[in-house]
């Protein structure tokens, strides 16, 4: 998205075609404006990308050592409770 950051918005532009001065004007802002709304919404989705991406990366990691530690947190938690169990 970098790359058609400032590209037309769903390449809706005006072709430049022959006519008044007004019609230069009108067919220039359009392309602006086509322009515009194609950066605010690539430049939000590459926001909410960024920002997503911050949460889900630390969230996978600690869900990773949850998983590999799962296993000896049962064993620990089961011997636990048997030899609570188990009072002489």
């Amino acid at each position: 998205m970098f790359q058609t950051l400032t590209a037309h918005w769903h390449k809706d532009a005006m072709a430049w075609k022959g006519g008044t001065i007004g019609k230069y004007v009108a067919t220039i802002m359009w392309n602006i404006i086509s322009r515009l709304i194609g950066f605010i919404v690539r430049s939000t989705v590459i926001t909410l990308w960024i920002i997503m991406q911050a949460i889900f990366i630390p969230l996978a990691f600690i869900i990773f050592i949850l998983f590999i530690t799962w296993p000896f947190l049962v064993i620990i938690g089961i011997s636990t409770g048997l030899s609570l169990l188990v009072v002489v």
